[in-house]
């Protein structure tokens, strides 16, 4: 999917750059004598632009709702070009089962060009988040390579955060863009005071700092572009932050098409006969309900020469949830002590089966060893004796104590006969 969107990207800018110089050599020719007039007229000037303007149009999702098997949330976006191209864009997909990516962004200028910056930045945060990066790191990536020969000055203001679908857990990071809003699902209305980190492709080496907010069943969040609170008036009024929230009060309940409907409606209104100065785009999102963390399971003989298959295990499912490779080697060193353990002492008078469940979300992963062996509590051992001299102290102990230091939260229970032991971890820290 990730080869398919560049590839389509890609066809994009070339059709887009082929029109641009296509529409700059046109204007120079008119400019030196006229003869454009016998070459090309308005009208195909204007099929050209509503052909780029349609290509544009497609590079962005339009199709709602857009994952009719995801109940979990509603989402809603749309865009209104002041200019047959502009630069504004939005964009919204999933990184896993269980967490989705939200995009909105506005690219200085409204041109050609502007199209053009707007689709390479649209395609260099989408594949980077795909493969793995936080929205952080994303921006970062992706302020390098559009500030390396960025000659124009061009800059874009953006907004990107993930939703885990299992949590409400919204991470984010903003460039210079406006603050989303939130409805609360009591029916409070905000701006979210959030930090501002520069605007993309402005300066090298930037590093864009990450915040993080929990959504709760019910809550809507709103982004935009400040087409929306700059829209004027034939007065030159502002539409602002104040009518914006007024809007979203007035609405409170509604599904984010229908907001985004009303919200459009109260634009025009406010605007009159005055005509549309910069592009208008909005994206607004719910959360229904959370999802069910994701649950995997492998059941093995309990023999030492299996451990590979069990980290290669353990470490397939912490690749779902994006988990850091620091973390991934503090999970994989408890996991390998608690496994052998149970392989050497669990069935002292044969072999038998182990059964490990890893179960988690963006936030936290916890893995629940069970097997039917003789009864032991790996916890309940002495602590290590650190003041002693290593040929003193007894053998054994030191894995225990290891796998105590690395993990957050530790268990163990005698259920039916079963010995069930359980290690959580924290992946990310919270703010």
């Amino acid at each position: 999917m990730i080869l398919n969107s560049a590839i389509l990207a890609i066809t994009a800018l070339i059709a887009l750059l082929m029109l641009y110089f296509f529409l700059r050599k046109s204007t120079k020719t008119r400019n030196t004598g006229g003869i454009e007039k016998e070459r090309l007229s308005e009208e195909r000037i204007n099929a050209e632009l509503n052909m780029a303007a349609e290509l544009q149009a497609s590079m962005i999702p339009r199709i709602f709702p857009p994952f009719p098997d995801k109940t979990e949330f509603d989402i809603y976006a749309s865009m209104t070009s002041a200019k047959k191209v502009g630069g504004d864009f939005y964009d919204f997909f999933l990184i896993n089962e269980n967490k989705l990516a939200v995009v909105i962004a506005d690219v200085s200028g409204k041109s050609v060009t502007a199209a053009l910056f707007m689709l390479i930045t649209k395609t260099l945060i989408k594949n980077n988040a795909r493969a793995g990066k936080s929205p952080g790191e994303v921006f970062g990536i992706v302020n390098t390579i559009l500030y390396e020969g960025n000659y124009t000055g061009m800059f874009v203001t953006a907004f990107m955060g993930y939703l885990d679908l299992t949590s409400g857990r919204f991470v984010f990071v903003n460039a210079g863009h406006n603050p989303p809003a939130i409805r609360k699902r009591n029916g409070h209305h905000k701006l979210l005071k959030i930090k501002t980190n520069i605007v993309l492709a402005c300066m090298e080496n930037t590093v864009y700092a990450e915040e993080e907010i929990a959504l709760e069943k019910g809550d809507l969040l709103f982004l935009y572009t400040d087409g929306v609170t700059e829209a004027r008036n034939i007065g030159r009024d502002f539409f602002t932050d104040k009518r914006l929230l007024k809007v979203l009060r007035k609405n409170g309940g509604k599904l984010p098409k229908d907001l985004l409907d009303s919200m459009q409606k109260e634009l025009a209104d406010f605007a009159g006969s005055a005509e549309q100065e910069d592009d208008i785009t909005m994206l607004a999102i719910k959360i229904n309900h959370f999802a069910e963390p994701v649950v995997q399971e492998l059941t093995i003989e309990a023999k030492a020469e299996n451990l590979n298959t069990v980290i290669s295990f353990v470490n397939e499912e912490l690749a779902l949830f994006d988990c850091p490779l620091t973390m991934q080697g503090y999970i994989d060193l408890a996991a390998e002590e608690i496994f052998v353990n149970i392989a050497k002492y669990a069935y002292k008078d044969g072999t038998g089966n182990v059964s490990i469940r890893i179960e988690g979300s963006d936030d936290e992963v916890s893995i629940r060893f069970e097997d039917s062996g003789s009864p032991y509590n790996p916890f309940e051992q002495s602590p290590v004796d650190f003041d002693k001299p290593i040929e003193e102290r007894k053998i054994g102990g030191f894995g225990v104590f290891l796998v105590k230091q690395l993990m957050d939260k530790l268990d163990y229970q005698r259920i039916d006969d079963k010995n069930i032991l359980t290690i959580c971890k924290r992946i990310r820290s919270i703010e």
